[in-house]
């Protein structure tokens, strides 16, 4: 099966802004073995690529000709954009990570004013990575959220497709965390929620195709603790609606909502279980068929 992974800015500051952004990416090279990125898709106007880009160890440079100020999560969440999105398969275990563009120190943002910075600069692979393994147990690594979510908390039980014109397909977090609420809602209108919109399952209808997903972001409404899922370093607590884990930010879980067409490439020989990979990593992915937009 093949899949999509993004790479998204977040955490950005809403006064000063992002238009540009430097980063290069690492992965096991060999055909056929691990993970082999078929593309790379930008969200950006422009581009300059070095080394082969998207090879391993090949760099890019991203600009936007607009100004991004917005913060989709909601005031005071930070700055989020969409870099863009590779289109891969796993082969093997492998991850994908995101590593320094060439001569470059940390990851490099360019304000609104033309102002560059570091970015975040921390020693790989801390920089983000998103894991393939065949159980799909093995978590990813996202910055922002130093102790992240238990694995379990991002589970959805639901169909895979659901033909056009249907009605009532139900997903479900299959083992909630008490203490955390769970919101749901869709990238566009093609795919409807019927009934709350929050809790821990939710009713949608299909009234015609699309390529839609359907998204569950985790918030905590009270104290909780979030076990460490074996990393080293003490639990993190959250509370109230803008806490999450150690730093102000979501987990979400992605799910497929209505057909779409088989993407192109070849799919793995040894086809990878990325259950536990649905997760909004600093590589977030989206498990789903066709060619998604920025």
């Amino acid at each position: 099966e093949s899949c999509f992974a993004f790479v998204v800015l977040t955490n950005g500051s809403p006064q000063s802004g992002v238009q540009g952004v430097q980063f290069g990416v690492t992965y096991d090279g060999s055909p056929g073995a691990g993970v082999d990125v078929f593309g790379w898709s930008a969200c950006a106007a422009g581009q300059i690529t070095t080394g082969g880009w998207p090879a391993p160890g090949a760099g890019i440079n991203l600009i936007w000709n607009s100004c991004h100020v917005e913060e989709p999560h909601g005031t005071g969440h930070g700055v989020a954009v969409v870099a863009g999105y590779f289109y891969l398969s796993a082969y093997s275990p492998d991850r994908l990570e995101l590593t320094n563009a060439e001569s470059q120190h940390g990851l490099p943002i360019t304000d609104c004013n033309q102002v560059q910075t570091s970015g975040f600069d921390s020693a790989p692979p801390r920089r983000g990575h998103a894991v393939f393994s065949p159980a799909g147990d093995q978590s990813g690594w996202n910055p922002c959220t130093p102790t992240p979510l238990t694995t379990g908390s991002c589970h959805v039980d639901g169909p895979r497709l659901i033909p056009p014109g249907s009605v009532g397909a139900v997903y479900t977090i299959t083992d909630p965390i008490p203490g955390v609420e769970y919101h749901w809602f869709t990238s566009s209108g093609t795919l409807r929620i019927t009934g709350p919109s929050v809790g821990n399952s939710i009713t949608v209808d299909a009234p015609e195709i699309g390529g839609e997903q359907l998204i569950v972001s985790s918030m905590a409404t009270s104290p909780i603790s979030y076990p460490s899922s074996g990393r080293a370093g003490a639990p993190s607590s959250g509370s109230g609606r803008r806490q999450w884990a150690r730093h102000p930010g979501r987990d979400e879980c992605w799910c497929q909502g209505t057909p779409a067409p088989t993407p192109r490439g070849p799919a793995p020989r040894q086809p990878l279980d990325r259950t536990a990979i649905h997760r909004r990593l600093s590589l977030p992915w989206k498990s789903r068929s066709g060619a998604p937009g920025c």
